[in-house]
């Protein structure tokens, strides 16, 4: 193989958020020569890993014990990171983000695409010699800053690399008044108050910051200050350095190599990419003999079709309405009772591990899990909906104006701090989770909604309603762009698929109905039917089960008034208004109504929920048959 040439280094350029997560995904994957375990010693990291350097005087106890406290610190620290990933690869490192440049270029580079990589080339060098002009003045400023030559530091404060820096030019300002107040240059002081830090007064970093250095213009010396705020004030020059240390991540040359020659090893994008999927079909509980993943975009499941009721959890005094699992991983999930509480349960042990009491029946939750937030919300019969965060018994937010019961609500895809609701009063609200302000209202349903949820973009919401109509609404606009009246009884829910394209309904009048969203024809792409939804008072939902978004695989999977759990095969293709009959039906997991049943497909687990109060789990057992076998 011969040794690639040299690639100039490139500067640092926003990377999207699937490279960064597949990119995070290769420090933990194994190597992809052998199926290694997760905490086998890697090359790599052999090389990366410099040994301990003990002290002369240190004895072999104590280094002894230095190594095992640190052997234990990274055997902790291992679990941690193959529970959560996320975070392992810092991004806004510029080498690496360099560095993911560098990648591009190399793999545009061998798939011949040369114009694209030298503009690719082009914009990023632009891109380094903006990052260079901003250096070079925050060194300059640094310096000014130090040696308190503040004149030519407004000069710098006042060029387009800075000037949007208004908390820094705040404390910069700051620190100037404060000496001209030590210096008992009383007019200077206020020229610069009333010029400088007067249209910075948002930026303090206190709320009567600006009041207090106010009240210094009556001061002979900080530390004389009216108001207390500054008299643990060090002095100048211990000012200076603290300011320069408080900023110092901008202060700072940003860490780069030096050297614009840097050696990528053949092939590095692709090895990259093949250590992730490693990993992710090492995680997969289920996997083939020959597991291959044949899409980037999505990550790796394997089909599975639940065929076993694994087991029952019990806890609450009424019947459960809603449940769901909390984040991908499906470590935990969560439930919601007409008993007015919400547990969480861990999947491995089947322990409760929380309990939330909302006040009132619980219609229905959703999780959104981050790795900086991790938010769960219920919405209740009490016209509230509340958001919860684990250990805290009271909710951190509580979201009013419904005039009667929330059935549903479903959180922003692209974040916990917005969230849609629908309910009794036939209207849906748009929330600001973070203030609990009403954004947005929508209305056009004739009777109560029961069912709410965004597309992929988060620009759409889709509504299910007891009008026995599918309302497809604008965000930002608030109008219906898209009315479906083709179901013959009340709308009890409705999902889309992950990729966007498919929307599921289901309906009183014993039909669950697949679209296509992208014509939403009078017609639907096929009717599931075999189970049973006509009570008056449940809400029998229907969600997507596994979905191999690269093959087409789809599968559908719906409760029923009879307590069984049935299955249908959606895969696109045939016919419109295809009638089909269950795959499957998982059956003996409750007495009564099955509401409900959700899917995690990293798990491989189904769970369900009914009137008898119990949550079932069910799994795939090569033991047990299959009702079409």
């Amino acid at each position: 193989m011969t040794r690639p040439l040299p690639v100039k280094a490139l500067a640092p350029n926003s990377a999207s958020g699937r490279w960064d997560y597949l990119f995070e995904q290769t420090k933990l994957a194994p190597s992809t020569s052998s199926w290694a375990p997760h905490d086998a010693p890697r090359e790599h990291d052999r090389r990366a890993k410099s040994p301990d350097k003990a002290e002369p005087f240190d004895s072999k106890e104590i280094r002894q014990a230095r190594l095992l406290q640190r052997a234990r610190a990274t055997q902790a620290v291992a679990r941690d990171v193959l529970e959560q990933p996320d975070g392992l690869i810092s991004r806004e490192d510029p080498r690496i983000r360099t560095e993911i440049l560098l990648l591009i270029e190399q793999y545009l580079n061998d798939q011949g695409l040369n114009a694209t990589k030298v503009v690719l080339h082009d914009e990023a060098a632009l891109k380094g010699r903006e990052r260079d002009e901003r250096t070079s003045e925050y060194k300059r400023l640094k310096r000014c800053i130090l040696e308190g030559d503040w004149a030519e530091a407004d000069q710098l404060l006042g060029k387009p690399m800075l000037r949007t820096q208004k908390a820094l030019m705040f404390c910069v300002f700051k620190q100037q008044f404060l000496e001209l107040i030590e210096h008992r240059e009383t007019q200077k002081a206020l020229n610069l108050l009333t010029k400088r830090l007067k249209p910075l007064e948002h930026y303090q970093s206190t709320p009567n910051e600006f009041r207090s250095l106010s009240y210094l213009l009556s001061a002979k010396s900080v530390h004389e200050d009216p108001a207390g705020s500054f008299r643990d004030w060090e002095g100048i020059l211990p000012g200076r350095e603290k300011l320069v240390a408080h900023f110092g991540h901008m202060l700072e040359v940003e860490k780069l190599a030096k050297d614009t020659q840097t050696y990528i090893p053949s092939r590095r994008l692709e090895e990259l990419l093949d250590q992730a999927a490693a990993y992710q079909i090492q995680s997969c509980r289920h996997r083939t003999a020959k597991p291959r993943l044949t899409s980037l975009l999505y990550d790796y499941t394997s089909f599975i079709l639940p065929n076993s009721h694994m087991t029952s959890v019990s806890g609450h005094t009424q019947n459960v309405k809603c449940v769901a699992f909390l984040g991908e991983s499906g470590a935990n999930f969560v439930s919601g009772s007409s008993d007015t509480t919400i547990k969480i349960w861990d999947t491995d042990t089947l322990e409760c591990i929380e309990t939330f009491v909302h006040g009132g029946r619980i219609w229905s939750v959703d999780a959104f899990q981050s790795a900086s937030v991790s938010v769960l919300a219920s919405a209740g019969s009490d016209k509230t909906v509340k958001l919860w965060q684990a250990g805290s018994a009271t909710p951190i937010s509580c979201l009013n104006g419904h005039r009667g019961d929330v059935y549903s609500l479903a959180f922003h895809p692209g974040g916990a701090s917005h969230i849609v609701t629908g309910g009794y009063d036939k209207v849906l609200r748009l929330f600001d989770s973070t203030t609990a302000d009403i954004l947005r209202t929508f209305s056009g349903h004739l009777s109560s909604v029961s069912s709410v949820v965004f597309n992929g973009m988060g620009n759409l919401i889709v509504s299910g309603s007891k009008d026995s109509s599918v309302r497809v609404w604008d965000c930002v606009s608030g109008l219906c762009v898209k009315t479906i009246n083709q179901h013959l009884g009340e709308v009890t829910s409705v999902r889309l698929s992950d990729d966007g394209i498919s929307m599921l309904s289901a309906s009183k009048d014993n039909t669950n109905r697949l679209w296509d969203t992208r014509m939403l024809r009078a017609l639907p792409l096929r009717r599931f039917k075999g189970h049973s939804n006509v009570g008056s008072r449940n809400f029998i939902r229907a969600s997507f089960l596994g979905s191999s978004l690269a093959d087409g695989t789809m599968l559908v999977a719906s409760g029923s008034e009879d307590g069984s759990i049935y299955m249908w095969d959606a895969s696109r293709g045939g016919e419109p208004n295809t009638v089909e009959t269950p795959l499957q039906a998982l059956t003996g997991g409750h007495q009564g109504a099955c509401y409900q049943a959700a899917w995690n497909a990293k798990s491989s687990l189904l769970l369900s929920c009914g009137d008898d109060g119990n949550v079932g789990i069910w799994q795939y057992s090569p033991n047990a048959q299959f009702d079409f076998e």
